[in-house]
């Protein structure tokens, strides 16, 4: 009898929080779109920190995969190993399970040709062992092994999941398509990378050393069991000091994690921006308590009136929980459909820097957190104010009018209290953030950046096979384009300066 009580009480409250809310549509539209913004923005950048940051990478024991290279005091340079130092060091290495090899840290980018088509992608050779070093399998088809960096093999290529999505439509029959690279080298899909993996940095596409022979090798190995990335380091220092033609005095070696380099500086900038996202959430749980509050700090007549009528404190705070939950299953509800749209638009806005943005979306844990937060969010700003205004209604004597309680004023204060405190705190992050951004725009670079335009172009090595046709081809482009309208003057390089 009282669980069917407790029920028929609660389908009454539901009832007449729906009809408040419905009479009210001004306060109540007010109420859903700020817990909306809030919700929408905090869980929108968690779903993209947590796809960044905390998803594991389709690297086996991540953690134990190494890069390592030299560096020499006074320079930041990166240093690699020549071709017969590396063979040398993957064959001497103890403190490395099995070491491959990539030509740099970074990937470079050059035309691809498909059947009429030519882009440009980022490629990385890689020895035929790189993918088993990672412990990372294909999500179709197969990777490369070491069998693909023989002399005489087969040119091979494996594609990473960004290029198959956005250049081949996620077509599964992209698997022994031929593609052309420069000087007309020839390739063969073999298979497509698990999604995550962009080592070298913004790799799109890896072929074996034996298609792209490398002039430089950075080594990458999987350290042993019970050893550390120092003592890998402290390894390839004395491999250094071994090597008869050492032209760096001095040079130390560094082992960094793989994650490490996958992921570069965006661990701070989205740390950060989740902080931000969480503060402003916290801002609209107080913005929402307070609207409560003067929306109930109307109804005290009300309450007092339950109160006469035997109401306990219980059921008057029940009520006004129904209410806040009403309203924050609506703002969790539109906050979600914020956060999918708003994924869009940061995927679409973010830097190509930053990893793993084809694989942000408002699944899993983002989710959960959405409808976790509207809980919270429905608690936080609707507790206070049951508590406030279901203990504190007094009538006055004569004209039916009400005193404001003081349990009620005091929220509102200590509401006001943190709302401006949070306000100064964002608004010194924003003054530094602004303050820093008007420093780096205001450096000096020496060059004369605006109205100049960069435009690359990708040359068929079949129509352009010699210098001597390149240079006649530029002689004839750049009169042409300085005589465009608007057009002062016009000028080659083969590397953008700050690039």
């Amino acid at each position: 009898m009282a669980l069917m009580r407790w029920l028929h009480d609660a389908r009454e409250d539901l009832w007449f929080g729906c009809r408040r809310l419905t009479r009210d549509l001004d306060a109540t539209t007010a109420v859903i779109l700020v817990l909306a913004c809030g919700i929408g923005l905090s869980v929108a950048m968690f779903a993209v920190a947590d796809t960044v940051l905390r998803r594991p990478l389709p690297i086996r024991d991540q953690e134990r995969v190494v890069v390592l290279w030299g560096q020499a005091g006074g320079s930041m340079r990166t240093l690699p190993l020549t071709p017969q130092h590396f063979e040398r060091f993957r064959h001497e290495a103890r403190t490395l399970e099995e070491v491959a090899g990539t030509m740099s840290i970074d990937s470079w980018a050059q035309p691809v040709r498909d059947g009429e088509q030519t882009f440009r992608v980022n490629l990385s050779p890689v020895t035929g062992n790189f993918f088993i070093v990672l412990g990372s399998k294909a999500l179709l088809g197969r990777t490369l092994v070491p069998d693909d960096d023989h002399p005489g093999a087969a040119p091979v290529a494996v594609l990473s999941y960004s290029l198959w999505l956005g250049q081949f439509a996620g077509n599964p029959a992209v698997l022994g398509r031929h593609l052309e690279l420069r000087n007309s080298r020839t390739v063969t899909v073999v298979g497509v990378a698990a999604p995550g993996l962009e080592y070298p940095t913004g790799t799109e596409i890896w072929v074996p050393f034996s298609h792209l022979p490398a002039v430089e090798v950075m080594p990458l190995g999987r350290l042993s069991s019970h050893t550390t990335a120092q003592e890998a380091a402290a390894e390839l220092r004395a491999s250094f000091e071994r090597e008869p033609k050492n032209e760096w005095r001095g040079l130390r070696a560094a082992a960094v994690p793989v994650s490490s380099l996958i992921l570069g500086d965006v661990r701070p900038a989205l740390l950060l921006l989740t902080v931000a996202a969480a503060v402003l959430l916290l801002t609209a749980c107080f913005n929402v308590s307070n609207l409560l509050l003067l929306r109930g700090s109307a109804r005290r007549q009300e309450i007092a009136v339950r109160h006469a009528l035997g109401a306990s404190h219980g059921r008057i705070i029940r009520l006004f929980l129904v209410e806040s939950l009403s309203l924050a299953f609506l703002g969790g509800l539109t906050g979600a459909w914020v956060a999918t749209e708003l994924l869009r638009v940061l995927v679409a806005l973010a830097p190509a820097s930053i990893p793993r943005l084809e694989e942000v979306g408002l699944q899993g844990i983002p989710l959960g957190l959405a409808v976790l937060v509207g809980c919270a969010a429905a608690l936080v700003s609707g507790v206070m104010p049951a508590l406030c205004l279901s203990r504190d209604v007094t009538l006055l004597h004569g004209g039916g009018r009400t005193t404001a309680p003081r349990n009620t004023v005091f929220a509102q204060r200590a509401i006001v209290v943190f709302q401006m405190g949070f306000a100064v705190l964002i608004l010194f992050m924003a003054g530094l953030l602004s303050r820093t951004l008007q420093t780096l725009h205001a450096i000096d670079t020496g060059l004369a950046v605006n109205h100049v335009v960069v435009v690359e172009l990708s040359l068929p090595d079949r129509k352009f096979a010699n210098g001597e046709r390149v240079a006649a081809m530029y002689e004839s482009l750049l009169p042409r384009i300085k005589a465009l309208p608007g057009v002062t003057s016009v000028a080659t390089v083969n590397v953008v300066p700050f690039t």
